[in-house]
């Protein structure tokens, strides 16, 4: 039994090292580099529009223009792009308040509807030796106290996706625990990835 709740636990601990982390946080400064050349190449194509039509060259003018129309529809890709990926933190937490309230329930039919796609775990099977193991029973009741972190990351390797991390206090029928819980979107769907308690 002890091999079995071992084993589930490590099912939902899926936290990236310091190395991903490191990784992630370069991907995230070229993305800002790109976005900001971007926008200075847009300023001088405008400067450039507005130095040179008063000249009436129309060549020029005609070219400026259909350079600034390509950049910026670059440019609202680039940001199309940003915000569908990216994992809003209210949505996070609102997912994680809905997956408690139906384990509070027992209502092991819809708890996973909130997990991603790629976490494959047995809920019923890991609440129960969790309660019988630890002696932590969810559906006693279940109530975030307060978010004590979080952690975010646009595009995280390892996840081929958006994450978001929240740490938070939790209490457990009148006991309290510490958890990680991490979001993650990607092509394979959204939802919840990992959940890691300190117990």
């Amino acid at each position: 039994m002890n091999n079995e709740i071992k084993w589930l636990k490590d099912e939902l601990t899926m936290l990236p090292n310091n190395d991903n982390l490191s990784k992630n946080n370069r991907e995230i400064k070229y993305l800002r580099k790109i976005f900001s050349l971007m926008s200075c190449i847009q300023i001088i194509i405008c400067t450039i529009q507005i130095m040179i039509t008063p000249l009436k060259f129309i060549l020029y003018d005609k070219l400026t223009n259909e350079a600034i129309n390509i950049v910026t529809l670059v440019s609202f890709v680039f940001m199309f792009s940003g915000c569908k990926g990216r994992i809003d933190r209210n949505d996070a937490k609102t997912r994680i308040n809905s997956f408690f309230d139906t384990v509070e329930e027992e209502n092991y039919e819809l708890a996973p509807t909130y997990l991603h796609p790629d976490l494959k775990v047995d809920l019923a099977n890991f609440f129960k030796n969790l309660k019988e193991q630890e002696n932590i029973d969810f559906a006693s009741g279940v109530e975030i106290v307060k978010y004590t972190g979080f952690t975010y990351s646009y595009y995280q390797s390892t996840v081929s996706g958006s994450s978001y991390g929240l740490d938070l206090l939790v209490s457990v029928g009148g006991t309290k625990i510490s958890m990680n819980i991490e979001t993650v979107k990607n092509s394979s769907g959204y939802g919840i990835y990992s959940f890691k308690t300190d117990i």
